[in-house]
């Protein structure tokens, strides 16, 4: 191993220390990493600010509320493979961090580029984000992890324009993140919609799902979970309505309207699922408990197609019904 000598000061005596150049290295690593949330393509200051039309990944961590727009008026191009710094940010085309990082981006992101197994959009420790118009991946890279991730207590995104070219992604939210679909988001094509160790799904809008599985699907054992409807719709054209698995965990399904074919809720897991004021419609199946405990209120119904089945419970499963209607 090699050694460096340094001149170490203890209570006014001067010393010889031995140090390790793999020391060394590792407080320098330190001090690399700890600035890997450094503002990048984010502007500067409060306020509506203006970046290029084409730049490398956004990353936001300065505390404080800020648009961005592109200087030409037009969409904002983002390469993943140029100037991607180091550490956790290292990939995504933007990540957002920090509590009182809110962040609205008012013109459509065109990604391209991308490492493998990074996500499109990052949102943590208490970071917000609101995207107004497109987000279109067309063009990323083959490998890259199709994803919008909202992570932490206090995290949110928000999504108020189309998303194009997620096939085979996901918007995963998790451990008390939030992620609203706006007015604007109409379909979501080839997305699964995540909700894993507790978070929140805010539908503004009536939203069609088109994945070829549960539209929204809750996991993981700990934390609560909540889909908040606000009275409107959420249509599955294949696959089921909203999944719920995994062992424990509390989650609730708040004024919602669920119409499709397959399967209206599937509750696979352990825990506890909570149906207030939820509306399930034209399913073969409307609630399908296998495991866990599942408690129907507020005025709920359940409507399904000729010979098909309003609930049915498995060995394992508890359904409780107060105030609903099958």
């Amino acid at each position: 191993m090699w050694v460096m000598v340094m001149r170490c000061v203890f209570k006014h005596h001067v010393y010889l220390c031995v140090v390790s150049t793999a020391l060394m290295a590792g407080l320098a690593l330190t001090s690399h990493t700890s600035k890997a949330y450094a503002n990048q393509n984010c502007g500067s200051g409060s306020g509506a600010k203006t970046i290029s039309d084409n730049v490398g990944p956004i990353v936001c961590d300065s505390g404080v509320t800020r648009t961005l727009n592109s200087s030409r008026g037009g969409d904002i191009n983002i390469d993943m493979d140029e100037d991607m710094g180091s550490g956790e940010a290292a990939g995504a085309a933007v990540t957002v961090t920090g509590p009182g990082t809110n962040i609205t981006i008012g013109k459509t992101l065109k990604v391209t580029g991308g490492l493998k197994g990074k996500p499109v959009i990052k949102v943590e420790r208490g970071g917000a984000l609101t995207l107004v118009e497109e987000v279109n991946v067309k063009g990323a890279g083959a490998t890259i992890k199709k994803a919008i991730v909202v992570e932490g207590q206090g995290s949110s995104v928000t999504l108020n324009g189309k998303l194009t070219g997620f096939e085979g992604g996901e918007v995963k939210v998790s451990k008390g993140g939030t992620v609203v679909l706006g007015e604007g988001v109409e379909g979501i094509e080839g997305m699964k919609v995540k909700i894993n160790d507790g978070g929140m799904v805010n539908m503004m809008g009536d939203v069609a799902f088109n994945n070829g599985e549960a539209g929204i699907k809750i996991t993981g054992s700990r934390g609560n979970a909540s889909v908040m409807g606000m009275g409107k719709t959420m249509t599955v054209t294949k696959g089921g309505g909203i999944q719920m698995d995994g062992d424990g965990g509390t989650a609730s399904v708040v004024m919602l309207n669920i119409v499709g074919s397959g399967m209206g809720v599937d509750m696979q897991g352990t825990g506890t699922l909570n149906l207030t004021s939820v509306g399930i419609s034209e399913f073969r199946v409307g609630v399908n408990a296998k495991n866990g405990t599942v408690n129907i209120n507020g005025n709920s119904t359940i409507t399904v197609t000729n010979s098909g089945t309003g609930i049915m419970v498995g060995s394992g499963a508890t359904v409780k019904m107060m105030g609903g209607k099958d």
